[in-house]
Order: C-alpha cells, then structure tokens, then sequence
C-alpha cells in the first residue's frame, strides 16, 4: 500500500533535480504538478522568499506596477502581490501549471495574464510583451536553465525593462546558484540582497538588479 506514494515522491523529487541541473522539460513539470507540486509551492515553509519579493514591488512606490514572472507555476507569488494593484503577466513551461492559475486567479485578479510559454521564444517585439514591465521575476526558476543560456536570458529579460525596471531574482542555495550568481554580476548592478531562511534546511539568496 506505500509503494505508489513513494514511488510518487521519489519521481517527483528526481524529477525536479533533473530538471534543475540538465533538461527543463515541460512533460517533467506537467507531471510534477499533477502529483500535487502545488501543495510544495504554497506551504508555509515556501513563503519567506515570496514575501521579500512581494515586499521589494510593494515598496516601490509604483502605482500600478507591471510584472513579468517567468516560470510562474501555480501563480503563488501572485497571491502576495496582488494585494496591490497590479498588471502581471505570468508565464510557465508547464500547461497544467498555467491551467492552474488561471483556475485560482483569473477571476480574482482581472489584470493578470497566464500564458503557457517559453521564456527564450519571447523577443521584446511579442505582441503579449507589447508594454515594458517594471519588474522581471526569476522566483526559484533561473537555474532551470541551462548554464550555457545563463547571459542571453538575462539580456532578455533586460530588453523588457521600463528604463528604471529591476529584475528580482530568488535561488536555492545549491552549486548551480553560485555560478549563475557570479555570471549575473558580469551583467547587471545589484540595487538589493536579502538572505531569506525557513527552518532549518531551506534558504534563499533574494537579489534585485538592474
């Protein structure tokens, strides 16, 4: 009788190691969430780094800030962010993520968009990304990509920045972070950095550059 749940864990826990550290794949992802990935990404225990980064846009001072999260999920940043008025835009590999969202938040938040998309095929000349965005967020999502990709997403990224844009970056500590965070600094300023801990075992680095 526990064969099928650990079975379950221990795919889901391969799964997404694999995913960090060689192949983002969206079949990967669809499956992680339909093994119940939502419940991880909206526990307590996950809320410390949504937190900083809800507080970095609120504090802004921006009226209505728009916001470009990349590799949304289940839009669980949205939740924290959208106590303000906001113009988000939410994208993600994963269809059953996005259907996800839109179950949760369509209705709440009329002026957030999810949309199933890759981050690379998206150029500054996208109808959707028509408009600047104030912020670009990379919540738990920049090592996904591969490492040889690593300054061309983040140029990316810069190309659809309102002049005084910032892009927040959160990330694991893990031996892929540290590299991506030495290439970052090779492309952007850093404005802000935040060590984020929740228990024992989980911490973030929460970085915003420009």
């Amino acid at each position: 009788m526990f064969v099928q749940p650990i079975t379950n864990l221990m795919t889901s826990a391969f799964g997404n190691v694999w995913n960090k550290y060689f192949q983002n794949n969206p079949d990967v992802w669809d499956r992680m969430y339909r093994r119940d990935y939502s419940r991880k990404l909206d526990s307590d225990g996950q809320q410390a780094r949504n937190f900083v980064l809800a507080g970095i846009i609120h504090s802004s001072g921006i009226a209505c800030p728009r916001v470009l999260d990349v590799g949304c999920g289940n839009g669980s940043l949205l939740r924290l962010m959208g106590r303000q008025p906001i113009e988000y835009f939410g994208l993600d590999l994963s269809t059953t993520a996005i259907e996800e969202a839109r179950d949760k938040w369509a209705n709440k938040y009329p002026n957030a968009q999810f949309e199933v998309a890759d981050f690379h095929s998206l150029s500054s000349s996208d109808s959707r990304l028509s408009e600047k965005f104030d912020f670009v967020v990379f919540n738990e999502v920049l090592y996904y990509f591969p490492l040889e990709d690593i300054e061309r997403v983040l140029e990316n990224a810069r190309s659809h920045l309102a002049p005084k844009g910032e892009i927040l970056i959160s990330m694991s500590e893990n031996p892929k972070a540290q590299i991506i965070w030495r290439r970052c600094l090779t492309k952007l300023t850093v404005l802000f950095e935040h060590y984020v801990q929740s228990g024992m075992f989980t911490a973030w680095k929460v970085k915003a550059f420009r």
